[in-house]
């Protein structure tokens, strides 16, 4: 486990990283169709079927502290640990919002070069 003074760190620089986004991002672009109408997107991609497993939620928890807003869309990539499913979410503030579970292989599995092309297609 991390000392307590880095994941405060990490915090911060995760929260700084945010803000940092939403003051210099453009506006949002017109597309009405997509939940992603913003021109900066921050994607993250978890491969956490692994040991890193036990630190996603508390991944997502920091970021949902910010969460989405006008100018800076946060989505992530969840590969989920014990399954061959990877889940897409919206993080807004305080929630996230699933937009996708594939459950098929390749897309499946994490940590694929199609799987994580294909991530990022959908995001922008």
């Amino acid at each position: 486990m991390k000392p307590k003074f880095i994941q405060q760190q990490n915090s911060l620089f995760l929260k700084l990283l945010f803000i940092a986004c939403t003051l210099f991002s453009s506006k949002a672009s017109p597309q009405a169709q997509k939940p992603l109408p913003n021109k900066w997107n921050f994607i993250v991609y978890i491969a956490s079927n692994n040991n890193l497993h036990r630190y996603v939620q508390q991944n997502i928890t920091q970021m949902q502290e910010v969460g989405s807003n006008k100018n800076i869309n946060i989505v992530v990539q969840l590969d989920n640990f014990g399954k061959q499913e990877v889940t897409r979410l919206f993080i807004e503030k305080g929630k996230s919002r699933r937009l996708a579970t594939l459950t098929k292989p390749p897309m499946s599995v994490s940590g694929t070069p199609s799987n994580l092309f294909d991530f990022v297609k959908s995001v922008v």
